[in-house]
């Protein structure tokens, strides 16, 4: 992404990898070592402003993750955009986190 579009599109704190690039380091070098500690340093007790029904925070390191919520969001964009109704998209969402789900022995 960063030799196509230009390495400051990419968000900060989005992954740790990305700081070993040595255009993104050079450019992230100011605000790098305090993402990179709260990165490091976040939990669910010094990172919630209100409290949550559910424990952990919304980093799942599994490498769908990043695709699951791409498709995700393409699918509330289709029903934003009247391509598909709200129902279709969320049942659509929900089929493709089930998927994600039962590659790592979920079986809920």
């Amino acid at each position: 992404m960063g030799q196509e579009i230009g390495w400051e599109a990419l968000p900060p704190g989005s992954r740790l990898s990305t700081y070993e690039i040595p255009e993104y380091a050079e450019l992230s070098k100011t605000y790098a070592e305090p993402t990179l500690d709260s990165m490091e340093n976040s939990t669910q007790e010094n990172s919630m402003t209100v409290d949550v029904p559910y424990d952990g925070l919304q980093n799942v390191v599994i490498p769908e993750f990043q695709d699951l919520g791409t498709r995700v969001g393409q699918q509330f964009s289709a029903a934003i955009a009247g391509q598909k109704s709200v129902d279709e998209a969320l049942d659509q969402a929900q089929g493709f986190a089930e998927s994600v789900a039962r590659t790592y022995g979920w079986e809920g």
